[in-house]
């Protein structure tokens, strides 16, 4: 019901498969991380970013703007992120336990943040359903483990040996998490 009136992507691409390269290109339009200069880095760093965010130029055309998000570098590495919400909220378990330390291993607790993330971000919506809103709800969920079923792997590379990523597949199976 709710992709009837909305804008739905069914192929995205993104530019670069790393975090803050991704989502800055995504919400400014700009690919300046091909530059690889590294000064979209060290903008994106010192939080000297000049580039209108999405979220931005939505909120100064009257749309409520919000962020539940559960990944560590889009607010407290790169503050950067949290430009143009007037509700940024990060929520990781790890985080909240030691707001001072970021986890190299916050994906632990994705099934659990992806719950706050979901409830967080319907709570939002009841309240602000008949504004003009932008909802940006990211979960860290997809990015691990990287390891789909071989039988799709190996349509891409038929070389593929699944002993040589054991190792791998192991230590990011969701018993391990």
């Amino acid at each position: 019901e709710f992709a009837k009136d909305a804008a739905v992507f069914m192929n995205t691409y993104t530019l670069f498969p790393i975090t803050p390269h991704s989502f800055y290109t995504l919400f400014t339009g700009k690919a300046d991380f091909l530059k690889n200069d590294g000064s979209a880095t060290n903008n994106l760093i010192k939080k000297t970013n000049k580039s209108k965010f999405l979220s931005e130029i939505l909120r100064d055309h009257g749309f409520l703007t919000a962020a539940f998000v559960t990944n560590p570098v889009l607010g407290k590495v790169f503050p950067t992120f949290k430009q143009g919400f007037s509700k940024y909220e990060f929520s990781d378990a790890q985080y909240i336990k030691d707001p001072e330390i970021i986890y190299d291993d916050s994906y632990k607790n994705d099934y659990q943040n992806a719950q706050v993330v979901v409830k967080n971000s319907l709570s939002w919506l009841e309240q602000n359903r008949k504004d003009r809103f932008f909802l940006w709800a990211h979960f860290d969920t997809p990015h691990m483990p990287y390891n789909p079923p071989s039988s799709y792997v190996k349509k891409f590379e038929p070389r593929y040996d699944e002993s040589a990523y054991k190792k791998l597949l192991e230590d990011s199976s969701p018993n391990n998490t």
